[in-house]
């Protein structure tokens, strides 16, 4: 029987008192402590396997996050499992042996005699004689009298104490780690966490596709999109009927969960199926459906008439460069149930119809007509008769005609001469050359001319045509008489160039202005002086000139080299026949003063026309009297007269002789040549006296 130990305090009786304490016996006293020790041993072991395990769940969700989780394999979660079951294991093992050693009766009996300052050994003796009599129990009751009354192993259990708060803040910490996972890494948090349903690939939203129509139209382009919430990509394999499978990996937007895969114009039934590597695959197929199209297109090009180009006919083929103004004539043949044709480039719009204004029956040919004068592209519009299910599927339509139209350029003209600003009388004509050109066709060319008084003020415009070329380049002219104007000094005659072209549209361009002016009084008396001081020296020169052509063919008329082989030795019919020869360098030299003398009587014939010009100037200067005017027109006859009939007769005869080599009449045309030069010397000798004498009256006049 085991005696209780009494404690003669006088505490009140139910107290918690140390007295209380005392009164149990070693045995319970003992078996409190080590109660109290086992609990913070388990659960410290509870805190650590807890970290242990939000460990475990942290890593692997940062680990399998990202989808990662189904590109591993699927036992990768469970492996997680295995390793966190086992740390945990290992621990809580490891801290139970250990703390069930220290736990022990006889080691804890020594822990508390070391850490009361027992003698080594009382404790247990007193617990082992308390159940043998009273005598044990009353050494027992001593003992228990030197025992604090609180708690008998402080230093062991403020070590449990520690352990337990540090495996509490690393749990603490393990399980904040483990939130900021789930939050950052949900798939992989929900992998860990559901480690079957990430095995059988039912932790996601089911793969599906995203409104998949279930027939399309045959040659529809067609874009699908997969359902794939919460993967990265997925794999699309399809298959059109009578091919082998092609898989293609598709990435998956995040934002929408979708993956567009576009399969182009469906021409054949396709079967697809999508997988995530995981979970279930989605399978669709699509029907394909005919419907009415188009085709047979052609084009004829009706070109403008004056292009004069023949119909072409044009590949459909865009784009289509064609003039402005053409005539595009457009068949096609509706097929399949394809109705209502037409075509638009956004602003225009033209129908299709047969030939007979009425709608064509299948198959038959339909036409319109495009006029275009400006670029465009014309797209092609149909409806579709209703199939017996009530079903109207678009009809399938050919490429847009684009059209690039080349412009008619406007025609080009100016004005060759006058080409600047000049001066004139008021009395005469003035001729005035145009060109124009154009790329197709010049159908007029005119002139517009109208007076600006010196006083201010202008005439209406006068219109002169001056050609119907039709052609596409063109250079003429047309003289305009200044007789009849009202021409005043000062007064300006503007003239400008019209060109109208071939096309339709008459096309219009006007070239630069060409200022002709009449000069004031003054002026035209000072140009009046300087001119007949011109023409007197111009005539002397000539007339110098006849003097020393004429000396050259008498000259040349007395040339022994005129008669090839003249020599003393040279006697009889060969000596004869000798005479009537003549060198090559002669014959050269003889025609040589043909082309000379020519060429002096165009002078000569220049000279005349500038002496008219004379006339008409002193004329419009005022200075004109009878007896100049009569002068004038005695220099005039002369000039023209200088250059004989007789003298031209001669020239030939002389051509001839030369071709011949004659000698003997070569010499007697030039001695002809030499005396009709005389005569021609004698003429412009008088001329220049005549024009030098009206040069000094018009200064006189002037």
């Amino acid at each position: 029987m085991t005696v209780p130990v009494v404690h003669t305090s006088g505490a009140a009786p139910g107290a918690r008192t140390p007295g209380a304490l005392e009164a149990r016996t070693l045995d319970e006293r003992l078996a409190l402590e080590r109660s109290a020790l086992r609990r913070r041993s388990v659960a410290a072991v509870v805190c650590g396997v807890v970290a242990v395990a939000a460990t475990s769940v942290a890593v692997g969700a940062i680990i399998l996050g990202g989808g990662r989780w189904m590109e591993l394999p699927r036992a990768v979660p469970f492996l997680f499992w295995l390793v966190t079951i086992g740390a945990a294991w290992a621990i809580a093992d490891w801290v139970t042996r250990r703390d069930a050693g220290a736990l022990a009766g006889a080691a804890l009996a020594g822990t508390i005699e070391q850490e009361q300052g027992l003698r080594a050994g009382s404790l247990r003796g007193a617990l082992e004689v308390g159940r043998s009599g009273a005598l044990g129990q009353r050494a027992a009751a001593d003992v228990a009298r030197r025992l604090t009354p609180s708690t008998l192993a402080p230093q062991l259990a403020a070590r449990l104490a520690q352990a337990l708060l540090l495996t509490g803040a690393v749990a603490l910490v393990a399980i904040a780690a483990a939130s900021f996972a789930a939050v950052k890494s949900n798939d992989g948090f929900a992998a860990v966490v559901h480690p079957v349903r990430a095995f059988r690939g039912t932790l996601l939203p089911a793969l599906g596709f995203d409104r998949i129509p279930v027939s399309v139209p045959r040659g529809m382009p067609l874009t699908v999109a997969i359902r794939a919430e919460g993967r990265q990509a997925v794999t699309i394999s399809r298959r059109a009927a009578g091919e082998a499978w092609r898989d293609t990996v598709v990435l998956v937007n995040g934002a929408t969960g979708l993956a567009p895969l576009a399969l182009g114009s469906v021409r054949a039934p396709i079967s697809l199926r999508v997988t995530d590597g995981r979970a279930a695959a989605a399978e669709a197929t699509i029907r394909v459906t005919d419907r009415g199209w188009i085709g047979d297109v052609s084009m004829v090009a009706q070109f403008p008439g004056y292009l004069r180009r023949a119909n072409e006919r044009l590949e459909p083929v865009p784009p289509l460069r064609v003039p402005r103004g053409t005539r595009v004539r457009v068949t096609a043949t509706l097929l399949g149930g394809a109705r209502d044709a037409m075509l638009t480039d956004g602003r225009d719009t033209v129908r299709f119809g047969a030939d007979a204004g009425v709608r064509a029956p299948e198959g038959a040919p339909v036409s319109t007509t495009l006029t275009l004068d400006r670029d465009g592209k014309w797209t092609w519009i149909a409806a579709a008769t209703p199939r017996d299910g009530g079903e109207t599927l678009p009809p399938e339509l050919p490429d847009a005609l684009a059209f690039i139209v080349v412009p008619d350029r406007a025609p080009q003209v100016i004005i060759e001469s006058p080409r600047t600003d000049s001066t004139i009388g008021t009395a005469g004509v003035v001729p005035i050359i145009v060109a124009a050109s154009d790329d197709h066709g010049v159908r007029t060319v005119s002139l517009e001319v109208w007076r600006e008084l010196a006083a201010g003020g202008a005439t209406q415009r006068e219109r002169v045509e001056v050609a119907e070329p039709a052609s596409p380049v063109f250079q003429g002219g047309v003289t305009i008489p200044l007789e009849g104007r009202g021409l005043e000094p000062g007064d300006k005659l503007y003239v400008v160039a019209l060109a109208t072209d071939d096309s339709p549209w008459n096309q219009s361009t006007m070239s630069a202005a060409v200022v002709l002016r009449v000069p004031s009084l003054s002026e035209q008396r000072s140009v009046v002086r300087d001119f007949a001081d011109s023409l007197a020296a111009r005539a002397q020169q000539l007339a110098a000139q006849e003097r020393r052509l004429q000396q050259n063919t008498s000259d040349a008329s007395r040339n022994r080299e005129l008669k090839a082989g003249n020599t003393p030795s040279t006697s009889g019919a060969k000596a004869e026949s000798q005479k009537r020869q003549m060198s090559f360098a002669a014959a050269e030299k003889a025609k040589q003063l043909a082309r000379e003398q020519q060429q002096l009587g165009a002078k000569v014939d220049s000279l005349r026309q500038s002496a008219k010009e004379l006339e008409q100037r002193l004329k419009s200067a005022g200075a004109l009297d009878t007896a100049l005017a009569n002068r004038l027109r005695d220099v005039q006859r002369m000039l023209r007269e200088a250059m004989t009939p007789e003298m031209q007769k001669q020239l030939q005869q002389l051509e001839k002789n030369t071709e011949r080599l004659s000698g003997t009449d070569a010499q007697q045309s030039l001695e002809q040549l030499a005396a009709q030069q005389k005569q021609m010397r004698d003429q412009l000798e008088k001329s220049a006296e005549m024009l030098k004498r009206a040069a000094l009256e018009g200064a006189m006049g002037t």
